[in-house]
C-alpha cells in the first residue's frame, strides 16, 4: 500500500506530465495555424515565461531554499523549451518547411 508521500508525489508528477502534454500539443496546433511564425511565438513565450521566473521574488528567511527553487524553475524551463524546439522543428519538417531557419 503506498504511504500519503508516495500519493503525493504520483499525483504531482501526474499533474506535471499532463500540463507539459497539454502545452506540447497547444503549440503544435499553433505551428499548424501559423507555420511561418511558429519559431518565433516559441521564442517570444520562452522570453516571457523565463522573463516572469526572472521576476519570483525570493526570501530565504520566511521560505528556505526559495533561492535554489528560483534557480531549479529557470533550469528546468529552458530544458523544457528545448524539448519545444525539438517539437517545433520536428512539426515544421513533417510539413515540408524547414525547421532549421
Amino acid at each position: 500500500m503506498p504511504d500519503s508521500f508516495e500519493i503525493f508525489l504520483n499525483e504531482n508528477t501526474a499533474d506535471l506530465q499532463v500540463f507539459r502534454i497539454i502545452l506540447t500539443v497547444f503549440l503544435v496546433r499553433v505551428v499548424g495555424a501559423d507555420p511561418p511564425t511558429a519559431k518565433a511565438q516559441l521564442q517570444g513565450l520562452k522570453k516571457t515565461v523565463m522573463d516572469a521566473i526572472g521576476r519570483i521574488e525570493v526570501d530565504p528567511k520566511l521560505l528556505p531554499g526559495s533561492q535554489r527553487m528560483k534557480e531549479m524553475t529557470a533550469m528546468r524551463a529552458e530544458k523544457f523549451f528545448l524539448e519545444l524546439e525539438e517539437v517545433v522543428s520536428e512539426t515544421l519538417n513533417r510539413m515540408g518547411l524547414s525547421g532549421d531557419s
